[in-house]
């Protein structure tokens, strides 16, 4: 539950570990990403950032509202293997919200990096910290 402190964490050692992600892309969604510290808004930032270190990363967005963005879409674009739909617009609908990365979700995704293993050589957290301009006093621990 977003209500307890430690789901965050969680959430990106998961999500570090992912291939990729699906966004529902609802009315509902886009006001919480608006919302300044949500979670839908932390974790867009995160979703950012990856694509930045990783193009490659899957993304697949939904759309209740725009007809062949459903889930029985996202069966055929799996079975079709899409590397991504809907990644652009749902880029532009957050530049729109004004949602860019943070320092500090660089310095929680190297953190995660290195808590699940996958910073372990220095070129791999070298890729990672190149964007660092701060760690987050959470993450010093």
């Amino acid at each position: 539950s977003v209500s307890d402190s430690s789901w965050y964490r969680l959430w990106l050692e998961q999500f570090v570990r992912a291939h990729g992600v699906v966004i529902v892309k609802s009315k509902v969604y886009l006001a919480r990403v608006k919302k300044r510290g949500s979670a839908l808004w932390r974790e867009a930032q995160q979703i950012m950032f990856r694509l930045l270190l990783e193009p490659s990363f899957r993304i697949y967005v939904l759309d209740p509202d725009m007809v062949n963005l459903g889930p029985n879409d996202l069966r055929c674009w799996l079975q079709d293997d899409l590397k991504e739909m809907g990644k652009n617009g749902w880029l532009k609908d957050l530049q729109k919200l004004g949602v860019e990365i943070a320092p500090k979700t660089v310095s929680h995704y190297l953190a995660a990096s290195v808590n699940v293993g996958f910073a372990e050589t220095k070129p791999a957290f070298e890729h990672i910290a190149q964007h660092l301009r701060a760690v987050h006093p959470m993450d010093a621990l």
